[in-house]
C-alpha cells in the first residue's frame, strides 16, 4: 500500500486540513461514481477530487448521500426511497461495514464536510470551471447552505 502521485501533479480539491491521519480521500464517494451488480457496488470511478484527507471526510461525504443525510423529501423524489428511510439505521450498518474508524459526531462530520464541497465548488465556479460555474449561478449556494442547515437541525435523524 501507498501510493505517491506523480511528480508535479495537480489535483482539482485541495488537502483537508487535519491532525487525523491522512488518506488518500475519493473526493465524491456517491451511488452516481460506483458500478453495480444488481445491489452490489463492485467499482468506484471518477477520481477527478482525489486529494490528501483524514478518512473520516469520505465516510461524511458517501454519508450524505447513502443515509442519506438530506430531508425526507429529498429522500423520497431525489433517492427515490419508497419511504422515509431509517437514516440512523443506515449510518450504523454504513459504519459497520466500513469498519474502524476513530469516534466523531456523524451530523458535524457530515455538515463540515458539506461545506468544503461548497467552498470548492464556489473556488471552481470563479475560476470559470463548469459545470460549477453554472451551478453557482443558478443557486447552488443557496440550496447547499439550506441542506448543511437541515443536517445540523436534524442530526439526531443521523446518530447511529
Amino acid at each position: 500500500m501507498g501510493w505517491e502521485p506523480p511528480q508535479g501533479a495537480v489535483f482539482c480539491a485541495p488537502e483537508v486540513v487535519s491532525e487525523a491521519e491522512m488518506v488518500w480521500c475519493h473526493g465524491d464517494v456517491g451511488p452516481w461514481n460506483m458500478a453495480w451488480v444488481g445491489d452490489e457496488a463492485v467499482g468506484l470511478f471518477d477520481w477527478d477530487f482525489l486529494h490528501r484527507g483524514p478518512r473520516v471526510d469520505d465516510v461524511a461525504y458517501a454519508l450524505q448521500w447513502f443515509a442519506p443525510a438530506r430531508s425526507d423529501e429529498h429522500a423520497l423524489k431525489w433517492h427515490h426511497f419508497p419511504a422515509v428511510p431509517d437514516r440512523a439505521a443506515r449510518v450504523r450498518a454504513f459504519l459497520e461495514a466500513y469498519g474502524e474508524l476513530p469516534a466523531f459526531d456523524v451530523g458535524e462530520a457530515i455538515a463540515s464536510r458539506m461545506e468544503m464541497t461548497m467552498a470548492l465548488e464556489l473556488s471552481l465556479a470563479e475560476a470559470g470551471v463548469e459545470p460549477q460555474r453554472t451551478w453557482v449561478a443558478e443557486g447552488s449556494q443557496v440550496r447547499g447552505a439550506a441542506e448543511v442547515r437541515w443536517v445540523r437541525e436534524n442530526a439526531r435523524l443521523l446518530t447511529p
